[in-house]
């Protein structure tokens, strides 16, 4: 249809130190009305943003083994 629509794509590669890299790839079509078309495409480095939703997830399945585990009854309160 000639609409612009953003697209985002998450990827992972090896740095040149052999460490992980989390990469969340954004692009997005321009040059509409009939200007020249191209594609700005953004490139932002995720890699903590993922550690911490890993750690979230660790700590959320071990509490939840706990809790589980517990011989008696445990309840939240804020």
């Amino acid at each position: 249809s000639g609409e612009s629509v953003p697209q985002k794509y998450e990827i992972a590669i090896h740095h040149k130190s052999g460490r992980r890299v989390e990469i969340e790839v954004a692009a997005r079509n321009y040059g509409e009305n009939g200007q020249e078309p191209g594609v700005i495409v953004m490139l932002r480095d995720i890699t903590e943003q993922k550690r911490a939703e890993a750690d979230l997830r660790d700590s959320e399945n071990r509490f939840r083994t706990m809790a589980d585990a517990a011989p008696l009854a445990i309840w939240l309160a804020t």
